[in-house]
């Protein structure tokens, strides 16, 4: 999802992503792999980069000093509900006439009472929330999920609508649904495909639905690209 705010704002979007799981050194980290073209690990252990990794560094950073002005806004939280997402977006809104949003994840969002979530109306607020927050402040808002563990114990793991975790609200308040697979995560020593990334599109209430487009994605350095 990270990927996706980046892409968007290279073409121009103004967005924010905020991040209730990561902390802003592990995003920034993210976004240098991707921007640099450096595999995240080398990063962390700056003694394993050569010369070439170096050069691709200083390039990034101004790419990313680039980006970041006034295109992409990273906000790091420790809790959010809808009430302080609807205030963040409404600030952003004002000074930057920012087009999206993008929240890791939906899953530990807090109630407007701030606690957890815990039954089926608990996210239905919640995604009540954050489908009114969009309309009201015109806005794209982009929630990432989780999956239920029932994928687990079906031989095609592919995403599906009934495998959003909590799903009944996400499913029937969301514009667009899209179910991401990489095959060699549940078969590692994979042939078929390896490094391809599916983009499954289980809902989309403005065009087709049901369908998949695949990407090459290099893990490493969080990046996706067409595939030839």
């Amino acid at each position: 999802m990270l990927n996706e705010a980046i892409e968007s704002s290279k073409k121009g979007s103004k967005n924010i992503f905020i991040s209730i799981e990561m902390n802003q050194i592990q995003c920034f980290q993210r976004i240098i792999a991707k921007i640099a073209g450096i595999d995240s690990g080398k990063l962390q252990q700056p003694k394993n980069m050569t010369a070439t990794d170096w050069t691709k560094l200083r390039q990034a950073a101004t790419d990313i000093v680039e980006l970041l002005d006034g295109k992409l806004w990273i906000i790091e939280v420790t809790e959010l509900n809808n009430q302080r997402m609807r205030r963040i977006i409404q600030e952003y809104k004002k000074k930057h006439d920012i087009d999206s949003v993008y929240v890791d994840y939906v899953q530990i969002m807090s109630t407007d009472k701030g606690n957890k979530p815990e039954l089926e109306s608990d996210y239905a607020n919640i995604s009540e929330g954050i489908r009114k927050t969009a309309k009201a402040e015109n806005v794209s808002i982009t929630v990432g999920s989780q999956l239920s563990r029932s994928i687990e114990g079906r031989e095609d793991k592919r995403p599906k609508m009934s495998d959003l975790r909590n799903s009944g609200a996400f499913e029937q308040d969301a514009a667009r649904v899209v179910g991401l697979y990489r095959d060699e995560y549940y078969n590692p020593e994979t042939t078929e495909e390896p490094g391809i990334l599916e983009y499954i599109i289980l809902k989309n209430r403005f065009g087709a639905s049901n369908t998949s487009v695949k990407f090459k994605y290099n893990i490493h350095q969080q990046d996706i690209f067409p595939r030839e």
